[in-house]
């Protein structure tokens, strides 16, 4: 379908897997400039696009001018929410820069709902770091509201987290994420699951997706297990950011994900994974160290701060009821 702009015609098609390099060309030229964000391989964008599980073709779709890629839009369900009953959508929308503006990012915005409303979705999500101007402009004008705060934390004293060690009784394992079994993702998987169950915008990990980052992330990752009486009870995912260090000659990790079993939790046994992580990166020469935690999520924000971590940077989660 071609639409009118300016003096030129944008034409919106779906998405197949040949489009793959001008999806990654769109998503980097998009997201260049925003902290964190980096370069990323046709490989690392098919993980987060067509080789996802929930991935619909239907629901994605390129804007092209003059046969150039300027956009990409997507409308993606987890079907792991809707068997929960959450009928619920993400509207993840990229442009290139010079073509903002202009209505191509509001045409992929009512596409991708039009989409969600016909799978009776009733509430479309997107979210957007405190940088991006011009995205929070389009959410605003969309009809979308904030309704979260996420935080990135930076560690102020790793010299101190290092020295941190488990409580007695229980035994941390580390290996690397491309050393780890599917078996073994699944385990870390269900952690992840447990732990954030009946928090804000939940629904159950997909082993798939870390399955994904394994085969095909430029980036180094490390899991460390965390076991009591020969079972596991705990789990935390850290990366060594090495291609973005690269890029802007900087120092940067992450402890990205995980948690702790019910029944485990409050004896130090996520202090004590977080410190490993931190202990991993720092061996790397990793600097600077960062987490990232929901600002309505007391316990884990204070036990972030409890580590020394303070805020950083700020990423916001909008929403919109959408009339099925």
């Amino acid at each position: 379908m071609f639409v009118g702009w300016g003096e030129s015609m944008v034409e919106y098609r779906n998405v197949s897997t040949a489009d793959l390099h001008r999806i990654t060309s769109v998503l980097n030229q998009s997201r260049k400039g925003i902290p964190f964000q980096r370069k990323m391989t046709a490989d690392e964008v098919a993980a987060e696009t067509v080789d996802d599980e929930d991935f619909d073709p239907s629901g994605a779709w390129l804007a092209l001018s003059g046969g150039k890629a300027i956009a990409y839009g997507e409308a993606f369900i987890a079907h792991g929410k809707l068997e929960l009953g959450k009928k619920e959508g993400y509207a993840k929308i990229e442009v290139s820069p010079e073509y903002r503006g202009n209505g191509v990012e509001e045409e992929l915005v009512r596409r991708a709902e039009s989409y969600m409303v016909g799978k009776g979705i009733m509430f479309a999500r997107a979210s957007s770091t405190a940088e991006d101007d011009w995205r929070i402009n389009l959410l605003r004008v969309s009809g979308y509201q904030m309704v979260r705060v996420f935080n990135s934390m930076l560690a102020k004293n790793v010299e101190n987290l290092v020295k941190i060690s488990p409580p007695e009784g229980c035994e941390l394992d580390g290996r690397l994420l491309t050393d780890c079994s599917d078996e073994e993702i699944e385990l870390f998987a269900d952690i992840v699951t447990e732990t954030f169950k009946g928090q804000f915008n939940y629904e159950p990990y997909p082993p798939s997706r870390l399955m994904n980052i394994r085969d095909t992330s430029q980036d180094t990752f490390r899991v460390t297990y965390a076991s009591v009486d020969g079972n596991c009870v705990g789990a935390f995912l850290t990366e060594d950011s090495m291609v973005l260090n690269r890029e802007r000659e900087k120092k940067e990790g992450w402890i990205l994900l995980g948690g702790v079993r019910e029944g485990h939790r409050g004896r130090g046994i996520g202090r004590a994974l977080i410190a490993d992580g931190v202990n991993w990166l720092v061996t790397r020469g990793i600097e600077n160290v960062y987490i990232g935690v929901d600002t309505e999520n007391p316990t884990a924000f204070g036990l972030y701060q409890s580590l020394g971590f303070e805020v950083q940077y700020r990423n916001m989660a909008y929403g919109k009821s959408l009339r099925c």
